[in-house]
């Protein structure tokens, strides 16, 4: 069998699993009752952090507030409901929202630690000299 045939099937084999999941074990969170909501990894979310927010960049579930997203196990407030990704310090703890809905995205000078990341412009880079957006 050639490995392009193997590779499809597999493919075949593999959205065929997808869809047959139920939407809910895949997409939502499961409700437990009315003041707190479970993720699929039995944490719970209630208070002030209700919201079962899947993290963008560590894939697992942390409790947010309502219309938070979640970045490097911390929830940031997200302006106008923007498509963001965050620039963060080499801590994490600390860090810049790059609105990608603006034309933004995080921009890193390679080889360096995650401290030298900016926030640039679609039309810009970073400047390994500087470590300032510049014009392409």
């Amino acid at each position: 069998m050639s490995s392009l045939l193997a590779t499809s099937l597999l493919l075949v084999g593999l959205l065929q699993i997808a869809t047959a999941l139920p939407e809910a074990l895949v997409t939502k969170p499961i409700r437990a009752r009315a003041d707190k909501q479970v993720c699929l990894d039995s944490s719970g979310c209630s208070g002030s952090t209700p919201q079962c927010t899947v993290d963008a960049r560590e894939i697992w579930p942390i409790c947010c507030g309502q219309g938070q997203k979640a970045f490097y196990g911390q929830c940031w407030d997200v302006p106008n409901d923007d498509d963001i990704d965050v620039c963060v310090a080499e801590s994490r703890r600390e860090g810049t929202l790059c609105s990608l809905t603006q034309n933004y995205y995080c921009a890193c000078i390679p080889g360096t630690i995650r401290s030298l990341c900016r926030c640039c412009r679609s039309d810009q880079v970073l400047d390994l000299y500087t470590s300032q957006c510049a014009d392409r």
